[in-house]
């Protein structure tokens, strides 16, 4: 739910397109999960646009 509201917060406040949302929202799991599998947190940090970063984080609540 933090993940979910931070998010949408962001989505609705920033204007800068998908880079600036994504420059906001991975520095985020290195605050909410750092001892989180690295290889989810990997994929997030790599995503390069909205949809990677969301089928990463997908990825990473469907494994917990």
């Amino acid at each position: 739910m933090l993940h979910t509201s931070v998010y949408e917060q962001y989505t609705e406040r920033l204007q800068g397109g998908d880079a600036q949302l994504l420059s906001k929202m991975k520095p985020f799991w290195e605050y909410l999960l750092p001892e989180a599998d690295r290889k989810l947190l990997k994929a997030i940090h790599k995503s390069s646009n909205l949809s990677k970063y969301n089928q990463a984080v997908l990825a990473f609540f469907n494994q917990r």
